[in-house]
């Protein structure tokens, strides 16, 4: 055989171990492999929906001016199906580290039954977002106080497949029978009429999502400022993260996994010398809220905002566009 052919090959081999990763990770997020009769294991999977925009008002000139963003993260227990959704505009939080370890936090501190002991969390390979030492960190401080295990799950990348997507794909079919959307607050009633058998539970961050900013009784989550106070906790670099396919942490510390379909772990040195995981408990404690006041958007946005809401009517007591303002424009000293 030629080079060309070992080449050739050697990809294809590649190939199918890629596709053999892909399919491990899906064989573990099925049902076959949950412990479904067993209470004290829960299963978890979490993602972001891609952005979507408001206001939507179909004019032509729509399609050349940026539109606002609502974020919308959801966690789905894959035992039973109910998914909660922590629902905010782009001016409410943003879409980092803080707000996915709040957002799990909640979760566990009310939702998560106090009879779980054996937590499962499946989610994707984004490092902005769920790969990254402070997530980490926060798991390993509620391990074993809370959980006796935690397994966090990642899969290859481009291949997740969770059943959380097919929650997004709920929404967004639903939008298809929606021309227009003039308030963020027609997206979460188009959420909330989505499924009628298991109905989506939904949560604000830092601001209620309605026309005049009042509370409706939602439930509100705020956003902790955890990657600035967890900084000085841990260690500045953890090696390649980017190869992790698997987590796992238990009264012993924490341990890596590098193969999809392996079981062997390594020890894996989160904190720095010293640091304690009762001390990592205090600082997640004691952590400030990340955001006091609504952000900012750009100037540019700020201004095709205007445009758009021209295009419907806003009555007085609808308040919810006078609050959004635009980041100061710095202007560059010669």
């Amino acid at each position: 055989m030629n080079d060309e052919g070992e080449k050739e090959m050697d990809l294809r081999l590649q190939q199918q171990d890629h596709w053999m990763d892909a399919e491990v990770f899906i064989e573990k997020m099925s049902k076959q492999q949950m412990n479904l009769t067993d209470d004290t294991h829960m299963y978890l999977c979490f993602d972001f929906q891609k952005n979507l925009p408001f206001p939507v008002t179909n004019v032509n000139k729509e399609f050349f001016l940026r539109q606002l963003w609502l974020f919308n993260f959801g966690i789905r227990i894959m035992k039973t199906g109910q998914t909660y959704f922590f629902s905010y505009c782009e001016h409410f939080a943003k879409k980092g580290s803080a707000e996915v370890i709040s957002f799990i936090k909640y979760y566990i501190e009310n939702i998560v039954p106090n009879n779980v002991r054996h937590l499962h969390l499946f989610c994707d390979n984004s490092s902005g977002q769920n790969k990254h030492r402070f997530l980490f960190a926060y798991l390993h401080s509620v391990c074993p106080s809370r959980f006796e295990t935690i397994h966090l799950e990642f899969p290859v990348p481009g291949h997740s497949r969770m059943t959380i997507d097919g929650d997004f794909a709920h929404i967004e079919q639903k939008k298809r029978k929606q021309d227009k959307i003039e308030y963020p607050s027609e997206w979460i009633d188009l959420m909330r009429s989505c499924k009628e058998n298991i109905p989506f539970n939904i949560l604000y961050v830092n601001f209620p999502i309605t026309d005049d900013l009042t509370e409706d009784g939602t439930p509100i989550v705020k956003v902790y400022d955890y990657k600035v106070s967890l900084t000085p906790l841990l260690k500045a670099s953890l090696g390649r993260v980017a190869g992790i396919s698997g987590l796992l942490f238990n009264e012993n510390g924490v341990f890596t996994r590098n193969s999809m379909g392996g079981t062997l772990y390594s020890p894996f040195t989160l904190l720095k010398r010293n640091v304690t995981v009762q001390r990592l408990q205090e600082v997640i404690r004691d952590t400030r809220l990340a955001y006091e006041e609504y952000l900012p958007i750009t100037p540019e946005k700020f201004d095709n905002l205007q445009h758009l809401l021209t295009e419907f009517y806003r009555p007085a007591e609808n308040v919810f566009y006078d609050v959004i303002n635009m980041e100061p424009i710095v202007e560059l000293i010669e």
